[in-house]
């Protein structure tokens, strides 16, 4: 990579940074764009962004994160609903036998 990908990427970086701190764009739609921009750009190529063990993404964070997401949104509750006595089930929230 030229010297010039390192800094137009760092450029795409801090502004990606800036946009998101200002919140005028939504942070998904700034993060999109500022992959693109580096795929767009040559500041790295689909190969090395999801394969490299150097450079690439790390599939364990992500894992790791959308497990805690996971756990985070069901509030740590994973289990089956309980029986009551006639049969009905009893979840959280909702009326039994309704």
């Amino acid at each position: 990579m030229s010297d010039w990908h390192s800094w137009a990427a760092v450029v795409v970086f801090v502004g990606a940074y800036a946009l998101i701190i200002s919140e005028k764009i939504h942070r998904v739609a700034v993060a999109l764009a500022g992959a693109g921009l580096m795929l767009a750009i040559g500041a790295t190529d689909d190969v090395s962004a999801f394969y490299s063990e150097d450079s690439g993404i790390d599939w364990n964070v992500i894992f790791l994160l959308m497990g805690m997401m996971m756990r985070r949104h069901h509030g740590g509750r994973f289990r089956a609903p309980r029986q009551r006595h006639h049969g009905s089930v009893d979840r959280p929230g909702h009326a039994a036998g309704l």
